[in-house]
């Protein structure tokens, strides 16, 4: 048998195993697979340019598995040769730089691009089949997600965003991260870093990280969402929402009521005719308690219900929200 031939079968035996993998296993699946690939182009193809993964399979690893993804990004330029191996192992080619293997649901995206990133904070990996794969460092994922969070406006990345700097907080290097990031960019990081700097945040932080877990509650609930609006009072942040009556098609807000969080917790109604809000708490200095505000949100879901009103917001989520923040 030709060694090419025993190569194909190794990698067949290999794909075997990952076809019998749970689905709970897609991180375990994808590396091996970024590892198949990793050494077909160590072995066949000329460019020198090293192998990288980048895109949500690194988001995937960085974040313990908490992200799932089934594609491998991954910066490489590949050969006839290599397409034709790939073919042999199951795949087929859907765009020029695109293949997939429905059966082991894997797909693979090779991008030609330069690698935006720092080589020297790559990050490498030996796969349980042997393989070596080399993987865009932590900081530079992190810039990675910020541009696509801002320029690309994809407010989903902002969970993740949150996930990277609470696990790893401390191993970022800030100075090289604020060197690579301008303007917009810069100032979501400034922000990131206020919202979950301790757990004695300044108000201003604990501001940033509510808009934060906000967006983030906005962007989960993609069947139920909390429409909202974010505005300021007396130089406090508030949070305006429609209980009742958001109308989607003109994207105004009636009948609602708003919640400041910091310096004090409060709530108020808001007369849509004057444009006045009137608080609820008797001393606004000291304001509610987390308890009052949580049972007013449960008497105007409970109001909602009674009149059977298509409600807009996803009530008990807004509660565990309040909770965390």
């Amino acid at each position: 048998m030709r060694d090419i031939d025993k190569l194909i079968n190794q990698y067949k035996e290999i794909l075997n195993e990952i076809k019998q993998l749970p689905e709970a296993k897609v991180t375990e699946k994808n590396f091996r697979m970024a590892g198949i690939i990793s050494d077909l182009i160590t072995r066949f193809s000329t460019d020198s340019k090293k192998t990288v993964i980048v895109g949500g399979l690194s988001v995937n690893y960085y974040t313990e598995g908490e992200y799932a993804t089934q594609d491998i990004d991954i910066i490489a330029r590949i050969n006839q040769k290599i397409e034709d191996i790939l073919k042999e192992l199951g795949f087929v080619k859907t765009s020029g730089r695109h293949f997939s293997n429905d059966d082991l649901k894997i797909y693979i995206e090779f991008r030609s691009e330069p690698l935006e990133a720092d080589p020297s904070r790559l990050v490498h990996i030996e796969t349980q089949d042997g393989f070596q794969v080399s993987m865009i460092g932590l900081d530079d994922i992190l810039i990675d997600r910020i541009r696509a969070r801002v320029n690309w406006k994809e407010g989903i990345q902002t969970k993740w965003i949150r996930q990277l700097w609470i696990k790893h907080k401390v191993r970022f290097d800030v100075k090289y991260i604020e060197e690579k990031l301008k303007n917009e960019e810069l100032e979501f990081f400034k922000q990131l870093q206020n919202a979950y700097e301790d757990i004695h945040q300044t108000a201003i932080g604990r501001n940033e990280k509510f808009k934060m877990e906000l967006e983030i509650l906005y962007e989960d609930q993609q069947e139920n969402r909390v429409f909202y609006n974010i505005s300021s009072l007396d130089n406090n942040l508030i949070l305006i929402l429609a209980p009742e009556s958001y109308c989607e098609d003109v994207g105004e807000f009636g009948g609602y009521f708003a919640m400041s969080f910091y310096p004090v917790l409060n709530i108020f109604m808001c007369d849509e005719f004057v444009e006045e809000f009137v608080e609820i708490a008797n001393n606004p200095v000291i304001g509610v308690t987390l308890e009052e505000a949580i049972d007013f949100i449960k008497v105007i879901q409970q109001k909602d219900l009674k009149e059977n009103i298509k409600a807009t917001n996803n009530y008990d989520v807004l509660i565990r929200l309040l909770r965390n923040i």
